[in-house]
């Protein structure tokens, strides 16, 4: 399996999370979007650490 490209794309995705957690709290003042995004903000980085770990 490509770990390379898995990372890749949680980095895009957790890059995507963090830009929408933005417009959540600036922009549009609505909690639950601030609260989904920090879920899948969270659920991003535990991906990156796993494919971490099956990288070494």
């Amino acid at each position: 399996m490509n770990y390379g490209k898995l990372q890749l794309s949680f980095i895009l995705l957790l890059i995507m999370t963090i830009l929408q957690f933005l417009v959540a709290v600036l922009v549009l003042h609505h909690m639950l979007i601030t609260i989904l995004s920090i879920i899948a903000a969270i659920l991003c980085i535990i991906g990156l650490i796993f494919i971490q770990h099956k990288m070494h």
